[in-house]
């Protein structure tokens, strides 16, 4: 500390005198400068390059690039959605075939051509379709009708109902049938007039065979009908010889006793051709054995 006052020097170069590092009257050490910093951003910001500037619209970049257009092409163009619409109102044009006569890649009688093509396309698809809605239309009228017929005529055929009187006379005659349960009736040519039975089953079997020798037809089912009538039922049975295939007659539920019949006990019965049911109607296969 004396040293340092006695020679006017720092603490720093006194003891460094003192220590033999430096000699008596040398210069003092500099102190050491703090380095200049420089102040930078903690992060450099991105500048995005710009996009090369062009004479033309640059929605025409691709088609030039592509080779559809030429640089002249496109300045002459202008605007291409402008350009675009032009074409779509002198030429009704879509958009779609607009854009491709602007980009130079497809000529404008092509376009037209094709255009054409589509719209006859799509309006017979319009077309196909309005045809299609109204033949289920028609159908669903069509089946609506037959529907309301068959209640019709059911509704006619049933008479007053089941207590109604069966006609009788010189022409029907009762027939013994080897079922149980079961009641035939005949005219003088021994065709079946009228069937009744306490079951449609038992009155298809008898139905079939009124005689024990000779089955005039295999029994096949007991098939509901199409409008679904809880006392009205298809009797379904198959033939053999010039009736050949499924045939069915009408069963209907009677009176107390017998509770199904068939016929009207003054006219043989009809059988028709066995109606086509929808897949899941309720049947009862009907069986010899039964």
């Amino acid at each position: 500390m004396a040293h340092a006052n006695e020679h006017d020097v720092d603490l720093a170069t006194a003891y460094s005198v003192l220590l033999g590092i430096l000699s008596p009257g040398a210069s003092p050490v500099p102190a050491p400068q703090e380095q200049a910093t420089i102040d930078t951003p903690a992060e450099a910001e991105f500048v995005p390059r710009a996009r090369p500037a062009t004479d033309y619209d640059v929605g025409f970049i691709p088609a030039v690039a592509e080779g559809h257009l030429t640089v002249r092409q496109a300045v002459e163009r202008g605007d291409r959605v402008a350009f675009a619409s032009r074409l779509t109102r002198r030429h009704g044009l879509s958009l779609d075939f607009a854009f491709l006569v602007a980009d130079n890649r497809l000529r404008l009688g092509e376009a037209l051509r094709d255009h054409a093509a589509t719209g006859r396309s799509k309006s017979r698809d319009r077309e196909r379709q309005t045809h299609v809605s109204r033949s289920k239309v028609w159908l669903g009228l069509l089946g609506a009708v037959l529907v309301a017929t068959a209640a019709l005529f059911t509704w006619i055929g049933s008479g007053s109902g089941p207590e109604a009187v069966e006609p009788s006379g010189p022409a029907v005659s009762r027939q013994a049938s080897p079922w149980k349960d079961v009641e035939l009736k005949t005219d003088e040519l021994g065709r079946i007039v009228h069937v009744s039975a306490s079951d449609p089953t038992a009155l298809l079997r008898g139905f079939c065979r009124p005689d024990p020798s000779s089955p005039r037809c295999e029994p096949v089912e007991i098939r509901a009908t199409v409008s679904g009538e809880p006392g009205l039922r298809w009797g379904v049975f198959s033939t053999t010889g010039k009736e050949y295939g499924l045939r069915a007659i009408e069963i209907r539920r009677g009176g107390a006793v017998r509770s199904w019949t068939a016929g009207d006990g003054s006219r043989p019965i009809e059988a028709v051709a066995a109606p086509e049911s929808p897949p899941g109607t309720p049947t009862i296969p009907v069986s010899w054995g039964d």
